[in-house]
């Protein structure tokens, strides 16, 4: 793997991160890439784009009202349900788009909070009562997806995913499909760290492997230029 893949942008996704900036809109038409070459270098070249929604940690809480942030189908399940977040929310919409990249699909189609609630259950089971119990939505979207199984463990969300995305056999289509189900946790806490997320060196070079690099330095745009 050629070592411009590992680091592109993670000066700055780690930068941000440290600081306790989030994007708050990752997804990928957030997204610019291209291949190296030219004056690059033989660089890829990486853009996030569209900080207009970026926000510090301090400043999250003015959204603790109506939780109107992140685009509907990159939401974290915590925006979902109402209750209080911080930089995770982030690795939730990365795992979300790096699924997407890598089997041309949205993995969440909702234009509603409670379809977000229900199409993540139908995905990840519903979540454990501890983490959202007290959130501001529990009582409305806890009655939409109550039919639902428990949450899946890690293991069985791989294998979820394994069909999801349509993922063969080969190490690097294993290696993503475990990324994203790390990536694609409930509990905030139990989520891949951008720090975490940036030493998965293992991933075939592509977008996807430059995004993971390049997630917390806030994305935010309209495609993939190639």
């Amino acid at each position: 793997m050629n070592p411009s893949w590992r680091t592109a942008g993670i000066d700055l996704y780690r930068l941000l991160h440290d600081q306790g900036v989030l994007h708050a809109d990752l997804k990928p038409q957030n997204v610019m890439w291209a291949p190296g070459g030219g004056g690059g270098g033989g660089r890829p070249q990486i853009k996030l784009i569209d900080f207009s929604n970026a926000m510090s940690v301090e400043e999250t809480a003015a959204y603790f009202d109506t939780f109107d942030v992140q685009t509907l189908g990159y939401r974290a399940p915590e925006v979902i349900y109402g209750a209080k977040f911080g930089v995770a929310i982030d690795m939730w919409s990365l795992g979300v788009t790096l699924a997407e990249l890598a089997s041309g699909r949205a993995l969440v189609q909702a234009a509603s909070r409670g379809g977000l609630a229900v199409q993540g259950a139908q995905l990840l089971g519903q979540p454990p009562p501890r983490l959202f119990g007290d959130a501001k939505y529990a009582s409305e979207l806890s009655s939409l997806v109550k039919h639902t199984p428990a949450a899946l463990s890690v293991d069985a969300l791989r294998q979820r995913l394994t069909a999801e995305l349509g993922s063969g056999p080969s190490q690097p289509e294993a290696l993503l499909v475990d990324l994203v189900a790390r990536l694609l946790q409930y509990d905030p806490a139990a989520r891949l760290s951008p720090e975490a997320a940036a030493a998965a060196r293992r991933l075939p070079p592509g977008p996807c492997l430059v995004l993971l690099r390049t997630a917390h330095g806030g994305a935010h745009g309209a495609g993939m230029a190639r």
